[in-house]
């Protein structure tokens, strides 16, 4: 199996975030999305206002 994305944005507009989310919601337990929401919501708020290094906090989330 391949898997390709464009977790920065790089390619395509939208959140890859709100897509990884939805793709856990419906592929995962829905607890389990609530808790990815959870844990990282505060960096993502943080990263899309501009506090915190938008393309350092992909990496570290993304990988």
């Amino acid at each position: 199996m391949i898997v390709a994305s464009d977790l920065m944005g790089t390619l395509t507009t939208g959140s890859p975030f709100l897509g990884l989310v939805d793709w856990i919601k419906h592929n995962q337990r829905k607890v389990r999305a609530n808790y990815y929401m959870a844990t990282i919501m505060p960096s993502y708020l943080l990263a899309k206002n501009g506090i915190i290094d938008w393309q350092t906090w992909g990496i570290k989330i993304y990988g």
